[in-house]
């Protein structure tokens, strides 16, 4: 998870980057173990922060995206850094087992 400050006049963009049919989200369906992305958008207090999602079936499923795709994932992530003033890693987070 990942919370992202973006302007708002890149708002659009970084919607159709980040977003669940996003040019990330494209690159991650390479790989088997990805679920899918969500995105958010925050709605009080300010409305130029965005959480993002994303989904894999296992932590391992993520890691062995990165050890194939690592180096297009770095490349991107350059890429699309002046989408937003400032990203912020939340941490990662798997459903409750009962």
């Amino acid at each position: 998870m990942y919370e992202y400050d973006v302007d708002a006049t890149r708002r659009s963009e970084f919607e159709r980057v980040y977003g669940s049919a996003g040019d990330w989200a494209d690159l991650f369906r390479k790989s088997p173990g990805y679920v899918g992305t969500d995105l958010f958008r925050r709605v009080d207090e300010t409305g130029d922060r965005y959480l993002v999602v994303d989904r894999w079936s296992s932590e391992q499923a993520f890691l062995a995206f990165k050890a194939s795709f690592g180096e297009q994932y770095e490349r991107f992530s350059n890429q699309v850094r002046g989408l937003y003033r400032a990203e912020v890693r939340l941490g990662a987070l798997e459903t409750g087992h009962s």
